[in-house]
């Protein structure tokens, strides 16, 4: 469920015959409840934004694919994310990419 604040990245694949094309569409979702000044909700949505700007440029530069993978490796395994014991808060999935 989508709280105050909050904005979401919804990857909605292209399927075709129960089968993913490798397409995908990206659309941003926020709350209508948002709590936080005009310019820090302008902020928010540009660093949404260009997270979602990163998926076509990773298309292109594999090295940021594979930086990027490695990251996501290192903070969320695959294998975490396919398991039934994963913590979840209704269906969200939350990611820590913070160094600690």
């Amino acid at each position: 469920m989508i709280k105050n604040n909050d904005v979401c990245i919804v990857l909605k694949p292209s399927v075709e015959k129960k089968k993913w094309t490798g397409d995908v569409s990206v659309a941003l979702v926020s709350s209508n409840g948002m709590t936080l000044d005009k310019k820090d909700q302008v902020d928010l949505l540009k660093l949404a934004r260009r997270v979602c700007a990163l998926i076509p440029i990773m298309s292109e530069d594999k090295q940021l694919e594979e930086d990027a993978e490695i990251l996501a490796r290192e903070h969320m395994p695959i294998d975490v994310l396919l398991t039934d014991d994963i913590k979840t808060d209704d269906n969200v999935i939350s990611i820590d990419f913070s160094r600690k």
